[in-house]
């Protein structure tokens, strides 16, 4: 699944859903090649309600199938101001997203295990459009919001997002793996 170029990010309606889950699909096949849910503990969940849930901590484990072994985590702790959002595989951070303090179109920094900056992610001022830049300010990926049609859009909070990998990024190791995360990244921080 990692290898693919291009990703569409569909998550799941539900009225009354507790925990967010994402459907990865290869939209040149239609098939679905991931799974990513929500493993946050059941805690948070009785304190959502009192604290928002933008403050409270959320895990997202991928997964190319239901039962499958993960892939890698996405895991966001408490937050007050600047959300940063860790990417782990097999327990063990290879990656961060730190929201920007003051974008006009959102945007998170992509920092390395050792917190260091390696790549920008910036929205621009619709929030539609997330480019993922690499240190030059060449583009490597782009992560769009798709339009879900009028009954998803105007009845429920779900969205669906397409993740383009450039030729750029493609020849990056963990570029493809980031992109995925940076991808569900955007739900997490802007729109959870």
């Amino acid at each position: 699944m990692i290898e693919l170029k291009r990703y569409l990010i569909k998550e799941h309606v539900g009225w009354f859903k507790s925990r967010e889950a994402y459907d990865i699909i290869n939209p040149e096949t239609g098939k679905t090649v991931g799974i990513a849910r929500e493993t946050t503990p059941g805690w948070v969940f009785g304190a959502k309600s009192i604290m928002g849930r933008k403050k409270l901590p959320m895990r997202i484990t991928v997964s190319e199938t239901e039962s499958g072994p993960a892939l890698f985590e996405i895991r966001r702790g408490f937050t007050l101001m600047r959300e940063k959002v860790g990417v782990y595989v097999e327990g063990k951070q290879v990656g961060s997203f730190k929201r920007k303090m003051l974008s006009l179109g959102g945007g998170f920094h992509v920092l390395d295990a050792t917190g260091t900056k390696v790549a920008d992610v910036s929205g621009n001022w619709s929030g539609g459009t997330y480019r993922f830049l690499d240190r030059e300010g060449n583009e490597i990926g782009v992560v769009t919001r798709k339009w879900a049609g009028v009954g998803k859009e105007l009845f429920t909070a779900a969205d669906n997002y397409m993740i383009s990998i450039s030729d750029a990024g493609a020849s990056q190791a963990s570029a493809n793996m980031l992109l995925l995360a940076a991808g569900l990244a955007v739900d997490i921080i802007y729109k959870v």
